[in-house]
């Protein structure tokens, strides 16, 4: 009849290959069982609703539209990727999705897609520059030539790393050959130290010379540290001597010249706070220090008379002298100019000295000075 059911006993909705059985993915192909197997037509990949049919059996659907589809429908194969080579991609190569081919390695990349000798390797599977050794082993799969670090380090030696350090010194690499198996490996710089420790320091160790830089940069900074700090202390002081001057002193007003020998040739003298002579370029002779220290007897003033000059006074012109000068009091201005209108007189000494007064001879008087002025002082200050 129409539509018959080929499983009456169950409650099914295949509609393909056969009506009312069990679908599992629901992609109207029914599930396979003993009366009807996936050669008859059951679906290959019950659990996947977009792949029915799976020809090489490898459980990779063959509808090349649907989930994982197999790039390889005529054979059973495993892989899951292929090697697409890009010029523009760092390592050389980019990678496919690409199921259901033949992966002899296991490594899941498609064996006809590998480099040469790859496809044998399952840690290898491309070689950019064909030198034989995979890029995951080859120290630089872009040189033919350079296949390990050691031919790196021996073709480079610019290289300073301790890698190439190590491989360039025939020294540790004769260390290595001697170092038995399962004991400790010394590193390059490692063992460089303990050498130059052994031998005692004699050769001195190896100064690094970063740290060499950073030594002399620091003690640069010190330096201009240093030096700016001291400059900055001496403005300081300076200034702080400066206005000290100022304060004792006083100060140069603003526009008066600071140089007093000019303002003595410009008529300005005693403008400026400094004042004074700076410099010997004003005088045509050395000159002595002058002596401000006066030895005073009390008579500078006054002509000492005594006996024994008598006789030369009638012959001397003898200006008379005050008692307010001899006693240091200074005279009327009347009496003073009386005396320079008068002529001058050639005093004779007195035949006899006045009387003392009370409290006998004046302090820093002499009998001689009595005699000839001592009624002048008694006129003015004492009583007979």
């Amino acid at each position: 009849g129409f539509k018959p059911d080929s499983c009456p006993t169950v409650n099914a909705f295949s509609s393909i290959d056969r009506y009312g059985c069990p679908d599992s993915d629901l992609d109207g192909y029914s599930n396979s069982d003993e009366n009807w197997t996936i050669a008859d037509g059951a679906d290959a990949l019950p659990n996947n609703p977009s792949q029915w049919l799976d020809g090489d059996g490898d459980g990779y659907g063959d509808a090349s539209d649907g989930q994982n589809p197999d790039a390889c429908p005529w054979e059973f194969g495993t892989s899951t990727k292929a090697v697409q080579a890009d010029s523009n991609s760092t390592n050389g190569y980019i990678s496919v999705p690409s199921y259901g081919c033949l992966d002899e390695d296991g490594d899941g990349w498609v064996d006809r897609t590998e480099s040469p000798l790859m496809d044998i390797d399952p840690n290898e599977h491309f070689d950019g520059d064909g030198d034989g050794v995979g890029s995951n082993s080859d120290y630089d799969d872009t040189k033919g030539f350079i296949q390990t670090e050691q031919d790196h380090c021996l073709n480079d030696k610019n290289d300073t790393s301790e890698a190439c350090m190590g491989w360039n010194d025939p020294a540790y690499q004769a260390y290595l050959s001697t170092v038995e198996e399962g004991n400790l490996v010394l590193g390059y710089n490692a063992w460089n130290t303990s050498t130059n420790g052994n031998e005692g320091g004699s050769s001195g160790a190896m100064v690094d010379e970063d740290t060499l830089n950073q030594v002399i940069m620091v003690g640069l900074v010190a330096f201009v540290g240093l030096t700016a700090l001291i400059l900055g202390v001496a403005f300081i002081m300076n200034r702080r001597k400066e206005a000290a001057t100022t304060k004792e002193y006083g100060g140069v007003r603003p526009g008066a010249s600071t140089n007093a020998s000019q303002e003595a040739l410009e008529g300005k003298g005693g403008l400026s706070a400094d004042g004074g002579i700076i410099s010997d370029a004003s005088w045509d002779d050395d000159v002595d220090q002058l002596n401000f220290d006066q030895e005073s007897d009390g008579f500078d003033d006054m002509a000492i008379k005594s006996d024994d000059s008598t006789k030369e006074a009638g012959s001397m012109t003898y200006e008379e002298e005050s008692i307010e000068s001899i006693a240091g009091v200074e005279s009327e201005p009347e009496a003073s100019s009386a005396a320079e209108d008068s002529p001058a007189e050639s005093p004779e000494m007195p035949a006899e000295a006045p009387p003392l007064p009370e409290g006998g001879l004046p302090e820093g008087w002499t009998m001689d000075q009595w005699r000839w002025y001592g009624h002048e002082w008694l006129a003015k200050y004492g009583k007979n």
